[in-house]
């Protein structure tokens, strides 16, 4: 089978950019013939994969001088545009897209629903520039036209949604029939996260940052604070009087509001902002629980990450987390609220025994998840697709 899949970057970071690599990588191995299409790729690690370079408009000197998300836009516009010229349909047995295409193809992978996501959103607007930014930023316009056109009828063959959550989003939003849409969730590997790296980086990530070895220590993970629900953390801390506790925060945003907030509440010194990380999961593996009192997600890669590395999960119930976890059993659903996550970190603190059931019940699940589990999906979904069109 000759498989096309369209995405703007290739690579092992960030989202949809991680599911395809992984994906991809698998089906190459399975001696399946693999073509990306994208503007940029590295970390390559199967030589099999073809590669064919779509351009793009971009402008780096807008990313220096802080203007990245115009500079987001217009790569954003223009792979949407060029790609449908670069794939020759006829070329392919399978083709799918992921977001950014305007042509008709067989299999359109949702990674999220933008129009659900901004309506959310657009509840939480505190400021007339956020109300510009929510209705007038033409970053959103471009998005919402290309799932408009996307999920249209006649333009898809089969629609992949990441989570139950996302495929009813896409059901409500664009009145799209629920057969259409087939749930292939986000995967994990398995071995880059687990709970054995605790033998590994636990002391050498505690040294690094002059966290004693007995301290109690929340992760947090993410690169959009406000949205991820960084301030309820921070508040949850104070509220805890607790002095053998830490938070880690991974993630790069503007950290100097939460620092003030932490100033502010007497917890400074039990914050550390680590910034980005290329190796994330050294930080699993030196906390102890992962909270993530998240606004919207579709289905977020670091709660299968915490899980997979054997942390409960303290997460607000989001797509994708309410398939994921049983309340009081890989972790407890959250609200976004500093005395809820207060209490319930305290509880994990004090119950020793829930707290290891929660561990070993976390990793379990996350092993549903593998890479290779999610991959056969699609490659049952590919070969649903391909018998489909070879019917007429």
């Amino acid at each position: 089978m000759k498989i096309a899949i369209v995405v703007r970057e290739y690579h092992r970071h960030g989202g949809i950019s991680r599911v395809i690599y992984e994906i991809a990588e698998r089906l190459a191995k399975l001696e399946y013939q693999v073509h990306i299409f994208c503007s940029k790729w590295k970390d390559v690690k199967n030589t099999k994969i073809m590669f064919h370079k779509v351009p793009i408009l971009e402008f780096s000197v807008l990313d220096k001088i802080g203007f990245y998300k115009i500079n987001n836009f217009f790569k954003g516009l223009s792979f949407l545009l060029t790609s449908k010229f670069y794939v020759k349909h006829k070329d392919f047995d399978i083709v799918m897209v992921n977001g950014d295409s305007l042509a008709k193809f067989d299999i359109v992978s949702a990674h999220s629903c933008h129009k659900a996501w901004l309506e959310l959103a657009k509840k939480e607007i505190k400021s007339p520039i956020d109300w510009v930014m929510k209705n007038l930023n033409p970053h959103h316009w471009r998005i919402l036209l290309t799932e408009k056109l996307n999920y249209k009828k006649g333009n898809y063959k089969k629609i992949v949604a990441v989570s139950y959550g996302v495929k009813k989003e896409i059901m409500q939003c664009y009145n799209v029939p629920e057969e259409d849409i087939v749930v292939i969730p986000n995967g994990i590997d398995l071995e880059e996260f687990n709970p054995k790296n605790r033998s590994l980086y636990f002391e050498e990530v505690r040294k690094e940052y002059n966290i004693p070895l007995d301290y109690f220590v929340l992760l947090f993970v993410g690169y959009r604070f406000h949205h991820k629900g960084l301030e309820f953390v921070i508040k949850a801390i104070a509220k805890i009087k607790n002095e053998k506790i830490k938070l880690i925060v991974v993630g790069n945003d503007n950290k100097k509001p939460y620092e003030k907030l932490a100033k502010d509440l007497g917890v400074l010194d039990k914050v550390i902002f680590v910034g980005r990380q290329m190796k994330v999961n050294k930080f699993y593996a030196a906390s102890d629980i992962f909270v993530f009192p998240t606004f919207y997600e579709a289905f977020s890669l670091v709660t299968l990450e915490a899980i997979a590395s054997g942390l409960p999960l303290l997460t607000t119930k989001v797509n994708g987390t309410e398939e994921l976890i049983t309340d009081g059993k890989e972790g407890f659903f959250i609200n976004r609220d500093a005395d809820d996550i207060a209490e319930k970190i305290k509880i994990l603190i004090e119950d020793r025994n829930l707290y290891k059931d929660m561990s070993i019940n976390a990793r379990k699940k996350a092993e549903e998840y593998s890479w290779d589990n999610i991959t056969n999906k699609y490659l049952e979904l590919f070969k649903e697709v391909y018998n489909l069109k070879n019917k007429k």
